[in-house]
């Protein structure tokens, strides 16, 4: 064959074996965006599950107070998303990914404990459980920043009456329950091996309370409990997809919020 007829042929091998590179990328490129696509919608998805999840056992939770004419608590406990086994740590929780929810009544109507009685765990005998345990994967119970303007149907727009109110005697925290803060119920329970220190207490009436400041239960006007999605125990960068659930006290009304 003719010198110049191989390197023709050379040059054409080369340039279809560049082709099929470039086409490979772009391709690759297509599908890993894709993929990320159909991960963010998995992923706010899950997190809209999660909110409604969670009001729903709140909401059923205060039917039960009314309904029955008792008390009814509606504890939170955070582990790693790889527990192999029920954990028993007190707050802040260390383990994230993994959010355990348990709702128990008084078996006599009563709150148990008087509001200024030492703190102690709720026996066992006096409480029964009302609702399964439920357990909700790659969830955390975090903090939320402040709403920038209240008045719309989305985080950045929700009320922000957590934030402000007692505010200025440094109360504000209470109204807000997280997994990350070191506050608790003065009253904790366990149900299935977990220890919930974390609660809200819903009175015969359907008032919501938390405990205060003071160690006290108080009903508050709002409490606000915040959901944003992990991978496994990774927490995702500020700012990203989160919700807010609310939970207004006289009323026990129950409202979730998304970004």
């Amino acid at each position: 064959m003719h010198p110049f007829t191989q390197r023709s042929s050379h040059r054409s091998r080369r340039a279809f074996t560049l082709m099929e590179l470039i086409s490979v990328v772009a391709v690759s490129t297509v599908v890993v965006s894709l993929t990320a696509s159909l991960l963010n919608i998995r992923s706010s998805g899950n997190l809209t599950s999660a909110a409604h999840t969670v009001a729903g056992v709140l909401e059923r939770a205060r039917s039960h107070a009314r309904t029955h004419n008792t008390y009814v608590w509606v504890g939170f406990y955070e582990e790693a998303a790889d527990a192999a086994v029920p954990t028993d740590t007190a707050p802040p929780y260390p383990g994230r990914g993994s959010l355990v929810i348990s709702a128990v009544a008084s078996r006599d109507g009563t709150p148990i404990f008087q509001d200024d009685d030492a703190g102690a765990p709720l026996p066992a005998d006096r409480i029964t459980p009302i609702l399964p345990l439920t357990s909700l994967r790659h969830v955390h119970m975090s903090e939320l920043a402040a709403p920038g303007a209240s008045g719309t149907e989305t985080v950045e727009g929700r009320p922000d009456t957590a934030f402000t109110f007692n505010a200025a005697s440094g109360e504000d925290g209470y109204n807000r329950i997280s997994s990350d803060s070191a506050l608790q119920a003065r009253f904790p329970f366990a149900a299935q091996r977990y220890t919930f220190y974390k609660t809200v207490r819903f009175s015969p009436r359907g008032e919501a309370s938390v405990t205060g400041k003071n160690g006290l239960y108080t009903m508050v006007p709002l409490v606000e409990i915040g959901l944003v999605p992990t991978h496994g125990n990774l927490l995702p960068a500020a700012g990203g997809d989160c919700s807010a659930i609310h939970i207004t006290g006289i009323t026990g009304n129950v409202r979730v919020y998304r970004r």
